[in-house]
């Protein structure tokens, strides 16, 4: 379903066992998802967008790894709606589970998320809440970091777990009619919410933690993720990916583990797969010579691995291309 004003404003929802059709669902950010975990993938998207704020809630049944690159002049507040102990238990990730996390403005973006990631994302033009706030907070918000966590009262992570999903279900369930009536209210109500957060205080009153965020550990996993794409890294063995990088083996393995949960063989092997994926879908290149594009050089083997992580053999991923394109 999806429904666009002149205003600019719509209401879409989307869903998907295709995760790479999934990843072009959200309008106007760039995303590519890799399924890290073998199973049927089923995506959900419930997204609106009120001139210049927008909500949404992304659903995924299995851990992703998602590369999005943030786009410029937006602030964004991700809150996840459900805690994991896989995820974001500590500063190696790059969401935490049990806190409201600040996306960076025009910067790439790259987290593995756990099975069942489930989360709201409120996305405000700047210049346009800053036309909203006295000056004061304009230089508060202007002035305050994007890698930081907030750490907000157990009390207020519920409120916003309960709020939030509420919004967007009832903004969608509207008759058409209503529609727009309703956009101004929930765009200032979630305007209220996100200057609030950015100016330090959460809507008792009780002032929010700023935690910072690491990077170090989803940096190695990005970079080895990149290495192993490239034509220099294609038949890479985990020692080579440790020479590259100018890492201990030991280093790679906790980054890994710390990060994705699994280790580095496996999460490479599966990221390969992913990318022979896409080319299948995308180009008419004999599937011999994409799986050893790949390092993948025992066309048995490849199958395997195939149809083990994404339920489908090679061949039958090439049949489906008119039903589920890839941009």
């Amino acid at each position: 379903m999806e429904a666009i004003s002149s205003s600019g404003c719509w209401l879409a929802e989307s869903s998907s066992h295709d995760i790479n059709q999934f990843s072009t669902a959200l309008k106007g950010w760039i995303q590519e998802y890799d399924q890290v975990s073998a199973g049927d993938f089923s995506g959900n998207l419930k997204d609106i967008a009120m001139g210049g704020v927008r909500i949404f809630r992304e659903q995924m049944s299995l851990p992703v790894a998602q590369h999005v690159h943030m786009p410029d002049g937006l602030i964004n507040v991700l809150v996840p709606l459900t805690a994991s102990a896989e995820v974001g238990s500590d500063s190696s990730r790059a969401l935490f589970a049990d806190s409201i996390t600040l996306l960076p403005q025009n910067q790439d973006m790259y987290f593995v998320g756990a099975e069942n990631t489930d989360y709201v994302v409120i996305s405000v033009d700047q210049q346009h809440l800053l036309q909203h706030l006295c000056e004061a907070d304009q230089v508060a918000l202007l002035q305050s970091q994007r890698n930081y966590s907030l750490m907000v009262s157990p009390r207020e992570m519920h409120h916003l777990r309960t709020l939030l999903p509420a919004l967007v279900e009832e903004q969608l369930a509207l008759p058409d009619a209503e529609q727009a009536a309703r956009y101004r209210p929930l765009e200032h109500r979630l305007m209220d919410l996100v200057s609030s957060l950015y100016t330090g205080y959460d809507h008792d009153g009780e002032e929010i933690c700023w935690r910072p965020m690491s990077r170090q550990h989803q940096s190695i996993v990005q970079r080895s993720h990149q290495y192993v794409l490239s034509s220099a890294g294609a038949e890479a063995s985990i020692l080579d990916v440790c020479r590259e990088l100018n890492i201990p083996r030991r280093t790679l393995n906790y980054a890994f583990q710390k990060v994705a949960g699994m280790s580095p063989v496996k999460y490479l092997r599966m990221v390969k797969l992913n990318s022979a994926r896409r080319d299948l879908l995308r180009s008419d290149d004999g599937i011999g010579d994409i799986a050893a594009r790949y390092g993948f050089f025992h066309n048995g083997y490849f199958g395997q691995e195939y149809r083990r992580l994404f339920g489908e053999t090679p061949s039958e991923t090439r049949r489906a291309r008119a039903v589920f394109p890839v941009m």
